[in-house]
């Protein structure tokens, strides 16, 4: 049998067998600029504000290093260093590792010293219901979007989105106070 959503379709039905088979079903992956256009107005019309209130430990990258972002559900994304990136560990959450440029790291986080920085970051985001999808992150990787998940935008800038894992954001973030 394969299943579809609410169809179930017979395998004899399509090759004249009951055996197992493998299919691979296409799924379609939104650019980055499709999930601007998607989430960017419900981010605007539903969404809540949001601050990090956690540390991160900060090294930089070897440019060419592969970061693969894992969360307490799986893996994320992935994310290819290069010159001048930094490669950071969540030191809330579960401990997920990913890569930013010099000038998000500064944007976003304040030095405390040895590579210790305070999140000085905020986003407008929501909690998506959809379906399991997966969109191209704005640094060129997909990433996967599930459902119970946060889609969110940086503030001020809101020129990308991103998702952030249900667990690691309830464990890293909280609702700005100051509205």
């Amino acid at each position: 049998m394969i299943r579809f959503s609410s169809h179930t379709i017979p395998l004899n039905k399509i090759w004249n067998t009951d055996k197992p088979k493998f299919v691979k079903v296409a799924q379609n992956i939104m650019s980055q600029d499709e999930a601007i256009a998607k989430f960017m107005p419900i981010i605007e019309a539903n969404g809540e504000d949001y601050e990090k209130f956690t540390q991160i430990k900060a090294r930089p990258a070897n440019p060419g290093e592969v970061i693969e972002t894992i969360t307490s559900d799986g893996k994320e994304t992935q994310n290819t260093a290069q010159p001048g990136d930094y490669v950071v560990s969540n030191l809330g959450g579960s401990g997920e590792e990913y890569i930013l440029t010099a000038d998000k790291l500064s944007k976003r986080y304040k030095e405390v010293g040895n590579g210790i920085y305070q999140a000085i970051g905020e986003c407008r985001g929501f909690e998506y219901n959809g379906p399991e999808t997966v969109f191209i992150a704005s640094w060129g990787e997909q990433m996967i979007l599930k459902p119970g998940d946060m889609i969110v935008t940086p503030l001020p800038q809101q020129g990308e989105v991103y998702r952030i894992a249900r667990k690691e954001f309830q464990s890293t973030y909280k609702l700005k106070e100051n509205r």
